[in-house]
């Protein structure tokens, strides 16, 4: 793609997220190539002042008159002037130039990152499920500031464009045979540098798409760190980290060295020409030296101007992979959008009901679900068990409509899942996994989801923060903290253990006043004493709202008003503990197989 090409498909990206304020940069790049070049050209009647030639005619002439255009009279102390105030106006101009540039840049960087945030907050479960926490992390991150230099380097690509031609049209306009020479050089850059644009540019894919991988290896690897480390396993991950990273560096090297290679042309490129121009008009064609010198000034500026076009053209290059990146993002992340609003605002009064729903998650395999009919009344607390797949966790992300049954119907309160306003419905849920969400803050900001100096300015937010620990069986351990209900968690709660942690997430969850509750496997990893403290807890919630436990740990569902049990995605029996620990049943036989 040569960039004139390219210049218009890229420039309709930055187009469409800085919208008309993107032009005025060029304009100000145009105002300072003008003023320089004013500038530039006055130096030949400076010099017919001097009478190191004859007087000026033509386009000399006209320049001449320039000081008498502004008020000045024809003297040598008016064109100094003059020059030295268009050189003055160009700075301005230029350092106008830079600023509003790079401000655009940072504001382009904001735009996208905000973009990006919220359309990953808006993606369906499905998409989120489909990619790594990497790659998520590698386009918000690194590739939205590759994104943001490729455009620092495509304004600076336009901006040397301008200014080439300007220069060359000021030069022709002292002497048509510098347009003519700087034409001809200006054409055999663009053929001979062409090459170099294209490797660039499929390195630099190359290279965004090896950045994705590094980072989520590495990030798999710190978040498995514990486990690696404790049982001396950290050599795999680092090999395929080590691997990754020196892949990624020497595509980065090899864009380093097509990068050196133009520049390194640039220099000798320019002074071959402009001797060869200066020792044509004066020793063949025997010209005056004022308009030749001008000439040669507008020369040497053209072939630097035409030089950094490409230079800079082959710098937008090297980031283009990024900004293909985040334009692919954002065109996949439109598409995986989640619908959440509808037409129907409902609480939890009645039940919730499966009329033979299924779900797949692949079209082609096994259902994880398969033809569940089953009422869950209101205000009741209900038990899921099961072995590993039967269809438990996804049975929950169907009540939190974070997927869609592929068959069936669900309803809530006699209201299709499909018309309910997701946002609202999901206001009224609380939610606490196996392994907590805990957020590097105090106890209280987790609890609350807010600042630690908003709760600390309000006294009504500690009082609720502090009714919620209490519900959740928090306050106990709080007094063997240094810091009580203000102790620092650590990065997801790494200086708590399991069962304080699950404690303030299910605090956190009362905290929001559900009116349905779901621990999913939220005790299954606890000892004995933390397992009785929340279950505990589950005990006096009971009849307050309903309580949805899905759990591999039977005495956590032992005072349950209603228990079921799924087997490979299908619903085998249901009915009270007692009675079916009574009966030959499948629980009977997972009791048994606990001991219970």
């Amino acid at each position: 793609m040569t960039p004139f090409v390219g210049a218009v498909e890229y420039g309709r990206f930055f187009r469409r997220r800085l919208g008309r304020r993107f032009y005025l940069v060029f304009a100000l790049a145009l105002a300072a190539a003008f003023t320089e070049g004013l500038g530039i050209a006055l130096i030949a009647p400076l010099l017919t002042s001097l009478q190191v030639e004859s007087p000026t005619t033509g386009p000399m002439s006209a320049l001449a008159a320039v000081p008498r255009a502004v008020g000045l009279d024809d003297s040598l102390a008016s064109l100094a002037i003059v020059i030295g105030l268009a050189f003055v106006a160009k700075s301005i101009v230029q350092f106008g130039y830079h600023i509003y540039a790079a401000w655009l840049q940072f504001r382009l960087m904001r735009t996208l990152m905000t973009e990006l945030f919220d359309a990953y907050s808006r993606m369906t479960f499905a998409h989120y499920a489909a990619q790594s926490t990497g790659h998520f992390v590698n386009v918000i991150g690194a590739q939205v500031n590759g994104y943001s230099t490729a455009f620092e380097s495509y304004t600076r690509f336009l901006a040397k464009s301008i200014q080439a031609i300007a220069y060359i049209l000021a030069g022709t306009a002292v002497s048509w045979q510098f347009g003519i020479a700087a034409l001809a050089l200006g054409t055999a850059i663009v053929l001979v540098l062409r090459t170099i644009s294209h490797r660039a540019r499929s390195l630099s894919r190359l290279a965004a798409t090896e950045n994705t991988r590094v980072r989520s290896l590495i990030i798999e690897a710190l978040q498995a760190l514990k486990y690696l480390a404790a049982t001396n396993q950290l050599d795999a991950p680092r090999r395929r980290v080590a691997r990754s990273v020196e892949h990624l560096t020497s595509l980065r090297f090899r864009q380093a060295a097509w990068a050196a290679t133009t520049g390194v042309i640039a220099e000798p490129i320019s002074a071959v020409f402009v001797l060869t121009v200066l020792v044509v008009q004066l020793d063949v064609r025997g010209q005056p030296i004022a308009p030749i010198l001008v000439s040669v000034l507008f020369f040497h500026r053209g072939v630097t101007a035409v030089l950094s076009v490409q230079i800079q053209w082959q710098s937008t290059m090297n980031k283009i992979g990024a900004v293909e990146m985040v334009e692919d993002e954002l065109e996949d992340l439109a598409l995986a959008c989640e619908r959440r609003s509808g037409p129907v605002e409902t609480g939890l009064s009645d039940a919730i009901e499966f009329a033979n729903v299924s779900f797949e998650y692949d079209r082609s395999g096994k259902p994880a679900l398969s033809d569940i009919t089953l009422t869950l009344p209101a205000r009741a607390t209900l038990a899921f068990i099961g072995g590993s797949g039967a269809g438990k966790s996804t049975l929950v992300n169907l009540v939190t409509l974070t997927l869609e049954p592929t068959a069936g119907e669900l309803r809530i309160d006699g209201h299709s899942a499909q018309s309910l306003d997701k946002r609202l419905w999901r206001n009224r849920i609380g939610y606490v996994p196996q392994d907590p969400v805990l957020f590097d803050s105090s106890i209280a900001a987790n609890i609350a989801m807010q600042s630690q100096d908003r709760i600390d300015r309000s006294p009504d937010l500690k009082h609720r923060i502090r009714q919620a620990a209490a519900r959740a069986s928090v306050l106990g351990f709080l007094e063997e903290l240094p810091e009580g209900i203000n102790t620092q968690v650590g990065d997801r709660g790494i200086r708590l253990s399991g069962g304080q942690k699950q404690r303030i997430a299910i605090a956190r969850e009362l905290y929001r006043r559900p009116e349905l509750l779901i621990l999913d496997e939220a005790t299954s990893s606890l000892d004995s004493d933390s397992e009785r403290a929340i279950r505990d807890s589950i005990d006096g919630l009971r009849g307050q709202l309903t309580i949805l436990v899905v759990a591999h740990r039977l005495s956590t569902i032992a005072n349950a008003d209603r228990v079921y049990v799924l087997e490979e995605g299908k619903l085998v029996e249901e009915g009270t503990f007692s009675d079916l620990r009574s009966t030959e049943s499948r629980l009977r036989d997972y009791i048994q197989l606990q001991s219970l």
